[in-house]
């Protein structure tokens, strides 16, 4: 390949793929396509069923169900009660999350002495946490602490809202 000029190679190359796609268009596309139409089975007749003995009636209550709301936007007092049940539960682990981040990342660099974080949140209709953010905030927030916070596991529980709901909560540290 050395004494053939440059120009051959990318040709010979561009011919090759060329003749490839004509050979499969042409090939795949004379080939018949076999629709074969559903097989049917016909039911048993209720004769020929065995006679089983039907277990006797279970009463059970459900569950109350959580009010389930119409796509679009959620009422604001949905949202706002969510918002209040989020801060409480955020506040009820912030002991643990100062212990395991902020006083580790303090005790290495004292200053900032405090720090301010958002936390975005998302909560299934039951309550659930299913989704975290943690937003620092340019000049009131500190990186070591930030990504402490977003490697620690979810796990709120807040009451049913009913709806998948998503709240902004505003934490300062310590």
């Amino acid at each position: 390949m050395a004494n053939e000029p440059r120009s051959l190679v990318p040709l010979s190359i561009l011919g090759a793929g060329a003749l490839m796609g004509a050979g499969l268009y042409f090939g795949l596309g004379a080939r018949p396509i076999v629709v074969s139409p559903p097989a049917t089975v016909a039911p048993p007749s209720a004769s020929a069923l065995p006679e089983l003995a039907s277990p006797p009636p279970v009463e059970t209550t459900p569950p109350p169900e959580p009010p389930v709301f119409a796509p679009g936007p959620l009422p604001p007092e949905v949202v706002t009660k969510a918002t209040e049940d989020a801060t409480r539960a955020l506040e009820q682990s912030k002991k643990r999350l100062v212990e395991t981040c902020w006083t580790p990342a303090v005790a290495e660099t004292p200053e900032p002495k405090t720090a301010r974080f958002i936390f975005n949140l998302s909560f299934d209709a039951q309550g659930k946490e299913s989704a975290r953010g943690v937003t620092e905030l340019r000049g009131e927030s500190r990186a070591d602490v930030g990504q402490c916070l977003r490697a620690r596991p979810g796990g709120l529980e807040i009451p049913a809202p009913g709806a998948v709901v998503a709240v902004s909560i505003s934490v300062v540290f310590p």
